[in-house]
């Protein structure tokens, strides 16, 4: 509601427009009831067709005057709306791609899916529907008070009815709330277990993963059921209070009104009125009530929406230079994860000009990745700098200074488009006449040969489908598409056979003869045997730098 009358406050003129259509749908939904209180006192009691004629255009006229306001007001309602929700969707979408990674890994990747993917709420809830049926709730008032002067009695047998009908309307908007939120959170959990029998089918074949799957499945299954069984009670209760609340009012009124007919304080006609009369709030508070529960689920939605869209985003702007020559500088650099015990590393200093092979090496878990990602600017240290060529990378921007890097990482994932448009995501002014030789040098070939579609081909699902060797050369085309002067390579031999290894290591090769600053993140000796200097992870907390000779070999 507060979202609506928010909307509103914002247009004032629409607002008003929106107002007096409503005004003028309500008065003349009395037209019906008032045609039969008339019908029968004037037209029983005098037998004049002429009356009769002229009440029933009156009637007709005023029913088409009511559906043209109503179309108007639709059409009013549906600019309240206007693009907001688009306007929010892409907003949150916008920060899920834009959002520093840290910071959007802190949020289950499932509640970022239901954010994104869900604006059904949204669009439902400010129909011109529910909208009309909140600016129609002031106006009830107005048959209301019309019973009143028929009938003192009517009008509060009308009242005690609507007070009831509402109860019991809220009781289902209020009481379904909390069964209905654990039951999204049950079907989310139970999409979760779904997609992991779905995404590691190996996995689960291979270690015995059926039986716990299953027993997961049916537990999430039981409990939807249940919840969904909650949820229906208390709407079942809800609509049928209602119902019964709406026809007890009706033979109230009717069997109130025959005794002062009988009394002669009333005509039947009158009575006859009151019924109709009395039905029209009753619509007008059902209506609402639905109303109130779509902006309460859209509420929620917004809820959600904003979470994602009050990420901090990545700058757009930022220092940039018309020609980069690939200094790379740590100064007194350090990391640690939020709420570990330690720093991964700290009082990390070292200066890598072009030319220079630097060999990272560590155990499993010691920061090789973490230091990777800090240089491509995914992670920002908790102190010291990176500097590129004597800029602050914090001060860089991020888009310019990732078209600077030749950046293969640990696990490559990939866009759902062509192999070719994946090849050249990070340069799109790369041509097609430079593709053939990136081909050559990435060992891509022989699969592209041998699978019908070649370039064309659609990746799915971020390439899972394709084995890690071909992932890893498709990823390795991928860098060198970029030609940046400063190459990342982590673990750029994993995965690959004999062959593959060989490729990797010419093109590591000559990335060094054309003065490429380098940085590989690996244990493997045939890489270590490449490198001008190492930086030993293993060592905390201050990492060491050794020259070639010093080092004889890493953890796996």
């Amino acid at each position: 509601m507060k979202e609506l009358l928010a909307r509103l406050r914002a247009k004032p003129l629409l607002a008003l427009e929106l107002l007096t259509a409503s005004l003028f749908i309500n008065v003349l939904a009395l037209t019906p009831p008032l045609f039969f209180i008339l019908v029968f006192n004037r037209y029983v009691s005098s037998g004049f067709d002429g009356t009769l004629i002229t009440l029933s255009v009156g009637m007709i006229l005023a029913v088409l005057f009511k559906s043209a306001f109503t179309l108007a007001r639709n059409r009013l309602a549906e600019d309240v709306a206007g693009d907001r929700e688009s306007q929010r969707l892409h907003q949150a979408f916008v920060a899920v791609v834009r959002s520093r990674p840290a910071a959007l890994a802190r949020l289950p990747k499932t509640q970022v899916m239901e954010a994104v993917q869900g604006p059904q709420a949204l669009q439902a809830a400010y129909s011109p529907q529910n909208i009309g049926a909140v600016l129609d709730a002031p106006f009830a008032v107005l048959s209301v008070g019309l019973i009143f002067l028929l009938s003192t009695q009517l009008g509060l047998a009308t009242l005690a009815g609507l007070a009831v009908t509402a109860l019991f309307g809220l009781h289902g908007l209020y009481g379904a709330r909390k069964p209905a939120k654990e039951l999204g959170e049950a079907v989310t959990a139970g999409r979760h277990v779904a997609a992991q029998a779905l995404q590691e089918p190996d996995t689960v074949r291979a270690f015995g993963g059926q039986d716990f799957l299953v027993r997961s499945w049916n537990a999430h299954m039981r409990r939807i059921q249940s919840l969904r069984a909650s949820t229906f009670r208390v709407e079942s209760v809800s609509q049928a209070g209602s119902e019964a609340a709406g026809l007890l009012m009706r033979a109230v009124i009717i069997a109130l009104g025959a005794r002062l007919v009988v009394q002669g304080q009333l005509s039947v006609g009158a009575v006859i009125g009151a019924s109709f009369l009395a039905g029209l709030p009753m619509g007008v508070v059902s209506r609402l009530i639905r109303a109130l529960s779509a902006m309460t689920s859209a509420q929620e939605q917004t809820a959600k929406l904003g979470l994602v869209a009050g990420l901090p985003l990545e700058p757009d702007k930022g220092l940039a230079v018309e020609s980069c020559k690939g200094r790379l500088d740590f100064v007194d650099l350090a990391f640690a994860w939020p709420q570990a015990p330690g720093p991964l590393f700290e009082s990390l200093s070292l200066s890598l000009a072009p030319g220079n092979v630097l060999v990272v090496t560590g155990r499993n878990g010691s920061g090789k990745t973490t230091l990777a990602r800090l240089v491509v600017g995914l992670l920002t240290p908790i102190r010291g700098q990176i500097m590129v060529d004597g800029l602050d990378l914090r001060q860089v921007a991020p888009a310019w200074w990732r078209r600077q890097l030749v950046y293969l990482p640990q696990e490559p994932s990939f866009m759902n488009v062509s192999i070719r448009e994946n090849i050249r995501m990070a340069n799109p002014d790369i041509t097609d006449e430079n593709l053939p030789g990136i081909i050559e040098r990435s060992g891509l070939r022989p699969y592209l040969n041998a699978h019908p579609q070649g370039l064309e081909q659609i990746l799915a699902d971020g390439g899972r489908h394709l084995s890690p060797g071909v992932r890893r050369r498709l990823a390795l085309a991928r860098a060198l598409a970029a030609d940046g002067p400063l190459v990342l390579l982590d673990d750029p031999t994993e995965a690959l056979d004999k062959e593959g290894c060989r490729t990797m290591l010419d093109v590591i090769r000559d990335l060094e003869q054309r003065q490429k600053t380098i940085l590989i993140f690996s244990n493997d000796m045939r890489v270590l045997n490449l490198a001008g200097l190492f930086l030993d992870l293993n060592i905390k907390p201050v990492p060491r730098v050794t020259q070639p000779g010093a080092v004889q070999g890493g953890g796996s």
